[in-house]
């Protein structure tokens, strides 16, 4: 795993906020969408807990939040995401509200 540390002044962040977009289609086969929401939380507090969000960095998490919501935003295509950079384009009227 790769360290995480700064390569100079200005790459170094006293706070970053950032956000995860994760977008789950279920074939649900009779599973009621209360048990599944349940399920999507249960993992996000999980990974959490078990430190997935800092890995092997000095990073601490300072605050973190997470909701399932049945009413999802188009992101746009989640399969053109720019590997290489890790960026997928938002819509300007999200980056307003957001940035």
């Amino acid at each position: 795993m790769q360290e995480g540390k700064a390569k100079n002044k200005e790459d170094e962040e006293k706070t970053v906020k950032l956000c995860l977009i994760v977008e789950v289609e279920y074939n649900a086969n009779g599973v009621p969408r209360k048990f599944l929401e349940g399920l999507i939380m249960g993992a996000v507090e999980r990974e959490v807990g078990n430190g997935m969000l800092t890995g092997d960095t000095a990073a601490e998490v300072e605050h973190w939040k997470a909701y399932v919501s049945p009413f999802c935003r188009d992101f746009g295509d989640l399969d053109k995401v720019n590997r290489d950079k890790q960026t997928l384009d938002v819509p300007s009227d999200v980056q307003e509200k957001v940035g």
